[in-house]
């Protein structure tokens, strides 16, 4: 019997280069996955860093807020002639922290001036010799501390209270 020329090689060698085929596809997505493994830990961090950054803003504004809507605050450290005789009283600082306390808020009360000219007057105001005392409201926002990513943001505030009248105002400005 005559057998058909075939090659007993030719099947090990298609076998082998299946192989390194294989390995290259392997390695292939192996650095493909590593890649997208890196680039989620560098969008996490980011996105670490985003949260702080937007909670110690919120923490400045909460600071900020506090001392210029609550009736207390503003009595106390918004009063002109807080310390009897000067109307400019001293520099005055007031610290809040979250329930949690993760973060913190330390608010500094600057009087700028007195007995200015008010930004809003009329004939009243006018006739009346109504004057202002201006004050500059710095609020520094902390989130996390050194073992954590933190962040810190500050918001100025200003505002002015009226000796003699019954009209008070405020502006807002961001850092």
């Amino acid at each position: 019997m005559t057998q058909p020329n075939a090659s007993p090689a030719m099947p090990g060698r298609q076998r082998g280069v299946t192989l390194i085929i294989a390995l290259m596809v392997l390695a292939v997505l192996t650095i493909a996955g590593m890649g997208v493994i890196g680039m989620s830990s560098v969008e996490m961090r980011i996105a670490q860093n985003e949260k702080a950054s937007q909670v110690a803003f919120e923490a400045a504004e909460s600071g900020l807020r506090r001392v210029m809507r609550s009736p207390t605050l503003r009595q106390t450290l918004l009063n002109p002639y807080a310390n009897g005789t000067d109307p400019v009283a001293d520099v005055q600082t007031v610290n809040f922290n979250s329930a949690p306390g993760d973060w913190t808020s330390e608010v500094e009360i600057q009087p700028l001036g007195a007995s200015l000219p008010c930004p809003i007057s009329s004939s009243a105001t006018a006739t009346s010799g109504v004057t202002c005392v201006f004050y500059e409201i710095t609020s520094v926002g902390q989130y996390g501390d050194a073992t954590q990513r933190g962040a810190s943001k500050t918001v100025i505030g200003s505002v002015y209270v009226q000796v003699g009248g019954g009209h008070s105002g405020t502006t807002y400005a961001t850092e």
